[in-house]
């Protein structure tokens, strides 16, 4: 669970979209709302290749992360000064194996495939203990593509604005009295305003204007992170729809999307626990 105390960097933040509603099990663990893959999703393929030679005796610690379950898992490989990017590359490929979300291929000269399932969505490797000599780097032919109904992560935001639950006031004067007397009505949780780097053949930014146009029921989802790893993290979701998404071609300028995504109904705050 995330540390009350801790800051969390809003240049880490992520927005995320998806054109259908909450499911009931997704607001008792917000969690799963982020990593909801969809229907027909494609899995995640990545090449971890391993270069170098040891130059000290250690623990190769590589991490990788599930983010439907967030759980993180550790691959340790004991390493021996003077071990070849071959021999580590060969070790590092049988500790991965063991991770029951990834397939592995046959290393080569410390080179080799990790297959994620599609069912876990945008997994990630890193090296997260390294050994001198020794350089992990991890790219991705294969990226994961979430199927039909699955949440989809907005890229080139530019800025998210501000949520808040604001009721609103009945005034109830009554003769006679020095004041008037108030009452607490509904809580409305406003709107949320968000301008992109507009990305004209974008498929998630497409998905994003056909909702606003035909008026597609959404949910919507923050997810603030203390770092780019995202090891803390606290969530909101919630259901709304796209009033607008309109785009901004100012003169010798990028071009820019502005959209308007009105919550109905409640905010739902989760965090890493």
């Amino acid at each position: 669970m995330a540390n009350i105390s801790t800051k969390f960097v809003t240049s880490f933040s992520e927005l995320y979209f998806r054109p259908s509603t909450l499911l009931t099990s997704e607001l008792a663990d917000p969690k799963t709302w982020f990593a909801a893959t969809g229907s027909g999703a494609t899995a995640k393929i990545m090449t971890v290749t391993v270069t170098g030679s040891a130059s000290a005796t250690g623990t190769l610690v590589v991490r990788t992360t599930n983010p439907v379950t967030g759980v993180i898992d550790s691959a340790l490989v004991s390493v021996t000064s003077a071990d070849s990017a071959t021999v580590v590359g060969a070790a590092l490929k049988t500790a991965l194996g063991l991770n029951a979300d990834l397939t592995t291929g046959t290393a080569s000269a410390g080179v080799f495939s990790a297959t994620a399932l599609a069912a876990a969505g945008d997994v990630s490797i890193a090296t997260e203990d390294a050994i001198a000599g020794i350089t992990v780097t991890v790219t991705t032919p294969t990226p994961f593509v979430a199927g039909s109904g699955g949440t989809l992560l907005i890229p080139n935001v530019m800025e998210i604005g501000s949520l808040s639950n604001e009721a609103t006031v009945i005034d109830t004067p009554t003769f006679g009295e020095a004041f008037k007397g108030k009452l607490r009505g509904q809580l409305d949780a406003g709107q949320l305003d968000a301008q992109l780097y507009w990305a004209p053949r974008n498929s998630t930014h497409l998905a994003m204007r056909s909702a606003a146009t035909v008026g597609t029921a959404c949910s919507f989802g923050i997810k603030w992170k203390t770092d780019a790893a995202g090891a803390d993290a606290e969530y909101v979701v919630f259901d709304g729809f796209l009033s607008s998404f309109g785009i901004d071609t100012s003169f010798d300028d990028v071009a820019k999307a502005s959209s308007t995504m009105v919550v109905n109904g409640a905010l739902t705050f989760s965090d890493n626990g």
